[in-house]
């Protein structure tokens, strides 16, 4: 099932709002097309997806767009059992990043995996990313930012965190950058 039409996406965020069974949520190749989703659509979407907070695991690779990353950290924010985002081929760059790092500092954040991987980061969203790992309040163990176009500065921050006694980072992937 692939959700197209504005109903479409109320349907499928009404029915995830109110299945607790649900843990894993992938959402790819959604935004792009001839049928990509309504600005309205996604945030009726996000709003219903902010009330189920059995989701442990979320995947929204190649969805794109402000409006998707400005809801999805409103879910963020709010689902405490998360310890698995993938957010691969998707133009995040420093707005969403900011906005990710924001959720990421919370205390309430138990994310343990998180893969941006071909995400539009370069280095002042590598800086914003580390600033909110390094607040003392980060879980993150595996940390992925292949494909990125991080460099010098990036890396710095990068090994900032690694120096840094209270992370608990084990697994770092940084490959295809220009550091």
């Amino acid at each position: 099932y692939c959700p197209r039409q504005t109903e479409d996406w109320q349907r499928l965020g009404e029915a995830i709002a109110t299945n607790t069974n649900v843990r894993r949520l992938d959402l790819i190749h959604l935004m792009y097309g001839p049928d990509v989703p309504s600005a309205n659509s996604i945030q009726v979407f996000c709003a219903n997806l902010n009330k189920n907070t059995s989701i442990r695991r979320l995947a929204f690779n190649l969805c794109g767009g402000e409006m998707f990353t400005l809801h999805m950290s409103q879910f963020l924010e709010n689902n405490t059992s998360l310890t698995s985002l993938s957010a691969t081929n998707y133009c995040l760059g420093l707005e969403g990043t900011r906005l990710l790092s924001s959720a990421l500092a919370r205390k309430s954040s138990s994310l343990k995996y998180l893969d941006l991987s071909s995400a539009g980061i370069g280095d002042e969203a590598c800086q914003e990313l580390v600033m909110a790992l390094r607040s003392g309040h980060s879980q993150l163990r595996s940390l992925e930012l292949n494909g990125n176009t991080i460099q010098n500065a990036g890396c710095v921050a990068i090994a900032s965190l690694l120096r840094n006694p209270n992370s608990m980072l084990i697994r770092l992937y940084v490959d295809n950058n220009s550091i």
